[in-house]
């Protein structure tokens, strides 16, 4: 047995015997927020549950950030352990998106159309940061996957 197997194992049993309070858990995702002070940290204004992610078998939400003027749309489809994000920027713009967890980061760059995607994210942690050719654009808050 490998050492991150082992971690795996400890955690998934200490988790089951005595979880993470959740406002502990979103203390700690705050304090990531502030990382990177150059980006701008980007609001929620919408959030609801996507009807039909459960004709796919899944379940999914469809998130909407603002940061500055620029709307950033996530939907994000969860089914078992498979999580797929797809994402538009309005208004469009191409910049580089980068999905970041805990266990690493996957990056890809928008479309004409400020369309963007991510598919097999692990569930957990993420947030999606911005940037263009000038610097960061903006940051979402820490969502749990």
């Amino acid at each position: 047995m490998t050492d991150d197997e082992l971690l795996q194992r400890l955690s998934a049993m200490l988790d089951g015997a005595d979880p993470a309070p959740p406002q502990v858990v979103e203390a700690a995702l705050a304090a990531f927020d502030w990382r990177d002070m150059d980006a701008q940290l980007a609001h929620l204004t919408d959030s609801t549950a996507l009807a039909t992610a459960e004709v796919r078998g899944g379940y999914g939400v469809l998130r909407t950030y603002r940061v500055n003027d620029l709307d950033i749309d996530i939907e994000v489809t969860i089914d078992g352990r498979h999580v797929t994000v797809l994402g538009q920027l309005a208004p469009a713009r191409q910049v580089q998106v980068r999905a970041e967890q805990p266990g690493g980061v996957r990056a890809t760059v928008t479309d004409t159309w400020g369309r963007f995607a991510f598919d097999g994210l692990s569930p957990g942690p993420t947030r999606f940061a911005l940037h263009d050719g000038t610097g960061p654009v903006g940051t979402t808050p820490w969502m749990v996957l």
